[in-house]
């Protein structure tokens, strides 16, 4: 018999180490997949509560790039002249329908809101507002 809990004691130990292993080479896994991301983007690893100036700058530019390299990605993805017509003629995602009406209604009670902050303070609006 006590050779017995001897041998499931050594098998469960086993199992405890290997299981213990196994979540550490995941951890490490997911450590570095985490400090891949985080390398060109150092907002990430900030640990104050607001960013500073080199972080926000840092994104916006790393934003922007992002951006560039989306739209590139969608002109290489156009094939022929025909492709693009489909396309266009596509029904649009309902979602971003959606989006853009939800943008356009925030877009009109801003404006809204700032001709009464306007009329309330009795300043004019500036000569040449900026498009919208």
């Amino acid at each position: 018999m006590a050779a017995n809990v001897g041998r499931w004691w050594k098998y469960a130990q086993a199992k405890l180490e290997g299981v213990v292993r196994s979540s550490n080479a995941e951890l490490d896994d997911l450590e570095a997949e985490q400090a891949a991301r985080a390398a060109d983007k150092p907002w990430l690893s900030s640990d104050s509560g607001a960013p500073t100036l080199e972080e926000a700058r840092a994104r916006i530019e790393w934003e922007a790039e992002e951006q560039r390299r989306r739209a590139e990605a969608e002109v290489e993805a156009v094939d022929s002249p025909d492709d693009a017509l489909a396309r266009a003629a596509a029904p649009p995602d309902p979602e971003v329908v959606k989006a853009r009406l939800e943008l356009d209604r925030q877009a009109r009670e801003s404006k809204e809101r700032l001709e009464a902050i306007r009329k309330e303070l009795g300043v004019e609006a500036p000569p040449n507002p900026p498009p919208t």
